[in-house]
């Protein structure tokens, strides 16, 4: 399998995507089986045309082409707060066999601020999270892909963001990121707002790409070891995700209107069958309400959903 065709710069047809979600908010939901494609193929977004290296290290797209870079500093990784296990609002996605690729891409078509539930500031995360696993370690074990962005209020120009993969082990809280990350810029959650997170098995561990778009748009790689086994012996089976509260178990509190659109994606050589899933695995949330949603198609070696939320 390739990596996941997702380009995020908005485009005419991701533009009418999002309005015919828009359109069908409080619509039962319809069955996207027969779908020619993952809507994050059907965009051609424009993103990186290659993978990063997957030697350790980071590495940003810079005139189209990836390019070393100094990892955000360790003390800025350590100062995230840590996102937890558990919830009780569950974050849609998708579920497959022995996965090799996972994504989550999210957008904002409508926005009036928010802050974060214990920051009390416009702090927020978005993750990728998989589902809990028996890891190598005998544990039960799980794997995030967080993207979390600090607002400085003091000094806004000092504001900054960070992608990081988290090994947690359940048995062993507070959680820690597996360092190095990948150091992003602060983006405004606006009308032009939207992340992409992609999560790959690599030979040698777990590779990370990190986007955050707020015109221009800055992509960031990192490949950590996979410390618990998530690419072997069929630990990874979900993926879901999409814009959270910032750790601890925050919640992302939107002021009306807002309206948030979703795509999961999940895959494999030779896939052809995938399941939707509501998934309750991070403690972090949002006050948006589901209000449309597709079960999964599948093409191409991909399965995939796509939500819509609003407050």
């Amino acid at each position: 399998m390739t990596k996941i065709d997702a380009r995020p710069a908005f485009s005419a047809l991701l533009i009418l995507l999002l309005l015919s979600t828009a359109c069908a908010a409080l619509s039962n939901p319809v069955r996207a089986d027969t779908a020619p494609s993952s809507p994050l193929t059907i965009f051609k977004l424009p993103m990186p045309a290659t993978h990063a290296p997957t030697a350790p290290g980071c590495y940003t797209y810079v005139k189209q082409k990836w390019q070393a870079t100094p990892c955000l500093p360790e003390s800025q990784a350590r100062a995230f707060p840590p996102p937890i296990q558990g919830g009780s609002l569950p974050i849609y996605g998708v579920q497959t066999a022995t996965p090799t690729v996972g994504a989550v891409w999210s957008a904002l078509t409508q926005a009036n601020g928010m802050y974060d539930s214990i920051s009390h500031k416009p702090d927020y995360s978005v993750q990728l999270n998989t589902n809990y696993f028996t890891g190598s370690n005998g544990h039960t074990d799980w794997v995030q892909l967080v993207t979390q962005a600090y607002f400085n209020a003091y000094y806004p120009a000092l504001s900054y963001a960070g992608g990081c993969i988290w090994n947690n082990d359940l048995s062993n809280t507070p959680f820690q990121p597996t360092y190095p990350c990948v150091s992003l810029p602060y983006v405004n959650l606006n009308t032009t707002w939207q992340a992409f997170i992609e999560l790959d098995i690599v030979p040698g561990g777990l590779q990370g790409t990190f986007e955050l778009c707020g015109y221009p748009c800055v992509w960031g790689s990192v490949t950590v070891s996979d410390v618990y086994g998530l690419g072997s012996s069929g630990r990874w089976q979900q993926t879901s995700g999409t814009l959270l509260g910032y750790g601890l178990g925050s919640r992302a509190m939107f002021y009306s209107p807002a309206y948030l659109a979703t795509d999961v994606v999940q895959g494999y050589p030779g896939n052809t069958h995938g399941q939707f899933i509501s998934a309750i695995v991070t403690g972090e949330s949002n006050n948006l309400n589901y209000v449309s949603y597709n079960y999964v198609g599948c093409s191409n070696g991909d399965c995939w959903t796509d939500t819509a939320s609003s407050h």
